[in-house]
């Protein structure tokens, strides 16, 4: 997860997870194509006070992917 809007429920979101995930991103030149669906990707199913939902999946991409994809 990159944003605290990724994540609802029983656990904390983890800042320094996701900064290290928005650094290695970012050093790697990648960007995310973008999600269309649910705002959520993952949820333990646990039901009311227990349930966590997230969004884990990504498609990350490169600029040169980018510029070759019509």
């Amino acid at each position: 997860m990159l944003t605290s809007e990724e994540k609802q429920g029983r656990n904390d979101f983890i800042i320094d997870a996701a900064n290290i995930s928005r650094s290695a991103t970012n050093n790697c030149g990648l960007m995310d194509l973008g999600y269309i669906g649910h705002d959520f990707t993952w949820s333990n199913n646990r039901g009311r006070k227990e349930n966590t939902d997230e969004r884990l999946d990504r498609f990350f991409v490169n600029q040169e992917w980018k510029k070759s994809t019509p």
